[in-house]
């Protein structure tokens, strides 16, 4: 539950896009997801999936180019939101992303 100085109580539905939310709603997902419903399904924002698939903790499907639209099974993805350390793994792959990424950052700064 979030409060700000304009409301008095909003709910993380209040912050969800309506495509979002009705993706969430759905009461079977597709076979395979692309790269912005995985990042719903496992609670990522959609550009930290590539920083995953490249740390090797996602694998899309098939063999696709580097620019192409990227696919995961939903069946693989729903052991993965399950398994606790796997989301241990790809939270801290994340945050170290984004720790070196400020800090090249600031290099640039000075």
């Amino acid at each position: 539950m979030f409060t700000d100085n304009y409301h008095n109580t909003l709910t993380l539905i209040d912050y969800m896009s309506p495509e979002r939310l009705q993706f969430h709603n759905l009461r079977q997902h597709p076979a395979r997801l692309n790269t912005q419903e995985t990042a719903w399904y496992l609670g990522f924002a959609t550009t930290e999936i590539p920083h995953l698939a490249k740390a090797r903790l996602l694998k899309p499907l098939g063999n696709p180019n580097r620019c192409t639209t990227k696919f995961y099974a939903t069946v693989r993805l729903r052991r993965l939101r399950e398994d606790e350390p796997w989301l241990n793994k790809a939270s801290e792959t994340i945050f170290k992303f984004w720790q070196l990424f400020n800090e090249e950052k600031n290099k640039k700064r000075k």
